[in-house]
């Protein structure tokens, strides 16, 4: 080599950067490496170490502008896009990320994320700001995002992952999770909410969409010390008699009492007396 400084070219740069990416590639030099991260991060000392040089005041500010350009973030995007389109990286990742470890892990940092009053006010910022509901109604407005999405959960619907999920979630429906749901519907119809205002007049403890665990169902108003359901039955909605006089037959094999309307309101007068021989009825 001749005396003097030494100038690394372009070409020789490269020439030494693709020599070590072949050496990077080979399994004995990856598997050399995995175990030396694997002792640095074994060590509580090493890990303080690697988490105090990356994120110094430098370190951060760098990061942060990094990660507002442009190109860096559309070169991020793609790689991740890569990595995601590569099927032995993706069953990797759903085997860890479908693991017991793992979901426990996530478990409890959701459940020390939101006791955080911080992270509470952080999240609802995010999700109630302009910019990510528009984000949200723009891919929602684009079919090849809908299309995609649509795509990915029929794939995923179709393996044994999937079943499983569709069945642990018709069993938690079936055990009480629907009439849950339920029971938060705002949306009664008209009849339903001046016929629930009349009987909260005279009965303060009455509830609207009012749920039944034991048979996952709900019922339109109930007086639960009294056990009465009372019900507005419209003459569109309500064509199944058969499939109404079951599920009542159903709720009140736990001891409730029925009082229907169908395609009127009663005056006050008429509902308190009707429900007072109801409740006469049940005792």
């Amino acid at each position: 080599m001749p005396k003097g400084k030494y100038i690394r070219t372009p070409e020789i740069k490269q020439a030494a950067s693709i020599r070590e990416k072949k050496r990077q590639s080979l399994p004995e030099v990856k598997k050399q490496k995995s175990e030396i991260t694997k002792k640095q991060w074994a060590n509580p000392e090493s890990r303080k170490r690697i988490f105090d040089s990356t994120h110094t005041e430098e370190c951060l500010k760098k990061r942060e502008i990094s990660f507002h350009r442009e190109e860096y973030l559309k070169n991020l995007s793609e790689r991740t896009k890569r990595f995601w389109d590569n099927p032995i990286f993706y069953k990797m990742m759903i085997e860890i990320h479908n693991s017991p470890e793992t979901v426990e892990k996530h478990r409890i940092a959701s459940i020390k994320n939101w006791e955080n009053p911080n992270y509470c006010l952080m999240m609802e910022e995010i999700f109630s700001s302009m910019e990510f509901l528009e984000k949200m109604k723009s891919l929602s407005n684009d079919p090849k995002y809908v299309e995609n999405k649509s795509k990915k959960m029929k794939e995923f619907f179709q393996t044994n992952e999937g079943k499983e999920a569709i069945e642990k979630q018709r069993q938690k429906m079936k055990n009480g999770l629907a009439a849950y749901a339920n029971s938060f519907i705002t949306n009664p119809s008209k009849p339903q909410v001046e016929l629930y205002e009349m009987v909260k007049s005279l009965y303060p403890s009455a509830e609207i969409g009012y749920p039944i665990y034991e048979f996952n169902k709900n019922v339109d108003i109930c007086i639960p010390e009294h056990l009465l359901v009372i019900e507005y039955d419209g003459s569109w909605w309500h064509q199944d008699e058969e499939s109404d006089k079951k599920r009542q037959e159903q709720i009140e094999s736990l001891g409730y009492n029925f009082l229907r309307y169908r395609d009127h309101l009663p005056t006050l007068p008429e509902l308190k007396k009707r429900i007072e021989e109801r409740i006469y009825d049940l005792f």
